[in-house]
């Protein structure tokens, strides 16, 4: 597990040859950089990432910045990513920023797996978002 204060926390898990970050918490501003550090220290190799984006409480545009640098990083280790994300205002915000565009949002962990079985293909690359 890891913790920044009692605002944030990843913990993983693998789904097969799939590493599963499971974010909790807050993601704002204010906590950008020790989570980009955690994110990076999590970070194994995979075939691909799910995120599981259930716990997350709180999300800001710093948030979403977040979100799009985990999205490069895991372009630039070649693998996809596909993100779990319960219907709400969380979810909202994501569309809102199109971030749907370069990676899928998924009802359930047990479909972003299979998104990523599938070879899934983003509508526009990472690097062109």
């Amino acid at each position: 597990m890891g913790k920044i204060g009692e605002n944030f926390r990843i913990d993983t898990r693998w789904i097969g040859e799939y590493q599963c970050l499971i974010l909790q918490g807050r993601f704002v501003y204010g906590n950008t950089e020790q989570v980009v550090a955690l994110l990076e220290s999590k970070l194994e190799n995979a075939k691909g990432y799910v995120v599981d984006a259930k716990g997350l409480e709180r999300v800001d545009s710093t948030g979403l910045g977040v979100m799009v640098f985990l999205a490069r990083e895991v372009h630039r280790r070649g693998a996809s990513m596909a993100v779990y994300i319960p219907n709400g205002a969380v979810r909202d915000l994501f569309l809102i920023a199109k971030l749907d565009l370069i990676f899928p949002l998924t009802g359930s962990v047990e479909e972003a797996a299979e998104v990523l079985r599938s070879q899934f293909t983003p509508s526009i690359t990472v690097a062109d978002y």
